[in-house]
């Protein structure tokens, strides 16, 4: 009795373990490749660069990528969710990504939830969160920044046409504390070049 019980068991279980090998899964792959064939990111020239600081912010710029993206669901990023504009972009369009390190060089923590940052490309036209052809998107908008300690976050551009991000700048908001009122640093802009 206990062998045949050990051995319905040892075959439910093999087909169990069969099942995780179906063609419920291949479309999951191959909709990921469909989507890596849709967006042709490229990582740009460029060299790590500290930036002169804004009030007790302080860039770093890690990386930098543009791309041109097929306008579709599978394809979008938080930027593209947040845009309200996005299904009025054309079927293909331009995303290009800033990795940053945003570091307090103050001596009070900053509250992220109450700055605002934007990118000025080298046209000086601005990314905003309003823009209709162009829109920007700061994925680091939350939290404290403690002094002397640093947090990670990107900037998603999106733009009708190729972004010029040879230089740039960051149009930086003054920076507060936790009450939303203690101003810790000045606004201002600092550039990448």
């Amino acid at each position: 009795m206990k062998k045949s019980v050990l051995m319905f068991l040892g075959t439910a279980a093999l087909f169990s373990l069969g099942g995780c090998g179906t063609s419920q899964s291949k479309p999951a792959s191959s909709s990921s490749k469909a989507s890596n064939k849709a967006t042709t990111a490229k990582r740009v020239d460029f060299k790590p660069q500290t930036l002169p600081k804004v009030g007790v912010a302080e860039y770093t710029i890690t990386g930098i990528s543009v791309g041109q993206v097929t306008n579709n669901k599978d394809n979008w990023t938080n930027a593209e969710y947040n845009f309200s504009g996005i299904k009025q972009f054309p079927k293909k369009y331009w995303r290009a990504t800033i990795s940053y390190q945003l570091k307090n060089v103050g001596t009070k923590p900053f509250d992220l939830s109450y700055q605002q940052a934007t990118v000025i490309g080298g046209d000086n036209v601005e990314f905003t969160d309003s823009g209709s052809d162009r829109y920007g998107y700061d994925g680091n908008s939350n939290g404290l920044v403690q002094p002397g300690t640093a947090t990670t976050g990107k900037f998603i551009l999106l733009s009708v046409d190729k972004p010029s991000l040879g230089t740039f700048k960051i149009n930086q908001s003054k920076q507060v504390a936790s009450d939303g009122s203690t101003e810790l640093g000045a606004a201002g802009v600092t550039e990448y070049k």
